[in-house]
């Protein structure tokens, strides 16, 4: 189907999920620099007296999922796009977003349980 037989709503919607991927890519690449150095950084909680051997690869583990979930998202975003699966193009945007919320949740819950 070539861009002149397609509704015009399918056109626009094709123009505004272009713009949306090009921008969240754009910050997602942005952000994966400072996700990278503090995945680096997570060793250094085991010079806490307080945390546990679990606790400690818990974070280390999420700390990389951080960097991990940004190129991972960039990739499935244009395949699904290319694809035209544009449900699942907003699904990816919101994948590193995600990945930085369940760090916070889960590094609250180990803050609370080791106290």
């Amino acid at each position: 189907m070539t861009m002149e037989t397609q509704p015009k709503s399918m056109q626009d919607l094709k123009k505004r999920l272009k713009r949306g991927s090009i921008f969240f890519t754009v910050l997602q690449s942005i952000l994966f620099i400072p996700f990278l150095g503090f995945a680096y950084l997570s060793p250094f909680v085991f010079h806490s007296p307080r945390i546990t051997v679990i606790g400690g690869f818990t974070f280390v583990f999420l700390a990389w999922l951080l960097p991990l979930s940004i190129p991972v998202s960039i990739f499935r975003m244009w395949a699904n796009y290319n694809q035209e699966r544009y449900h699942r193009v907003r699904v990816f945007w919101v994948l590193p977003i995600l990945a930085v919320a369940l760090f916070f949740l889960i590094d609250i819950v180990l803050d609370f349980f080791s106290s």
